[in-house]
């Protein structure tokens, strides 16, 4: 079932964090779908969800969204810190700290 999202859990977890991208939102939103879904029936359950994409993240329950207080409505999306680099979800880059 979903052997893409299999893939791309096995090569794109680096420690406890899933970096992914895709080309579409509304390949994003599946990929979230197929991903959340594989992992719960292993007992898995992955949080503080971040991402460039506000229909992603409409999709995503407040509780497991990195910024659960965010208004992704009208705010900026803010900067995650993973793997030591610095993502600024909102122009979708990186950067040193």
């Amino acid at each position: 079932m979903y052997p893409g999202a299999a893939n791309r859990i096995l090569f794109n977890v680096y420690v406890d964090n899933l970096l992914d991208s895709v080309d579409t939102e509304e390949k994003a939103v599946q990929l979230y779908k197929q991903v959340t879904t594989i992992l719960s029936r292993a007992g898995f359950r992955l949080r503080k969800w971040a991402s460039s994409s506000r229909r992603l993240l409409a999709e995503v329950p407040m509780s497991e969204r990195a910024d659960p207080q965010l208004d992704f409505t009208k705010d900026p999306l803010g900067r995650e810190k993973t793997l030591g680099l610095l993502w600024d979800c909102e122009s979708d880059s990186f950067r040193f700290d």
